[in-house]
């Protein structure tokens, strides 16, 4: 089983793994805040995040640069607005109603038998 973001596989056969944020809700100091108190402030609820990090691979330098351009278009859906959908790893588990927010290419080519690239790409449950 590949790992999909609302049934479409963005990484394919490249090797990457799935990394939870962290969970619970959002605390910040008083005096972050602006307020000269000691002690901290329950600001509201943490919005889950699921970070993959891997090596896109491909066989060419152009088959990279077009995984590349594809990944980069799920962030930028027709009509604008927040597109919410399955996150789902390798092994079947799912996160419901993410939204895409990040995708970083390392920008270092490493060439051989194929051409590959390091990445993160983050994932968020909007509240």
């Amino acid at each position: 089983m590949g790992s999909s973001f609302g049934g479409v596989d963005l990484f394919g056969d490249s090797p990457h793994r799935f990394e939870m944020g962290s969970m619970g809700p959002v605390v910040r100091t008083r005096l972050s805040l602006g307020t000269i108190a000691a002690g901290s402030v329950l600001i509201g609820a943490g919005e889950p995040t699921v970070t993959v990090r891997g090596r896109l691979v491909a066989a060419t330098g152009l088959a990279l640069m077009a995984r590349i351009d594809a990944i980069a278009a799920e962030l930028q859906p027709g009509g604008g607005g927040i597109v919410r959908r399955t996150l789902t790893d390798h092994h079947g588990r799912t996160w419901t109603d993410m939204t895409f927010v990040s995708f970083e290419p390392s920008g270092v080519i490493d060439r051989g038998r194929e051409v590959s690239m390091e990445f993160a790409a983050v994932f968020q449950r909007l509240l």
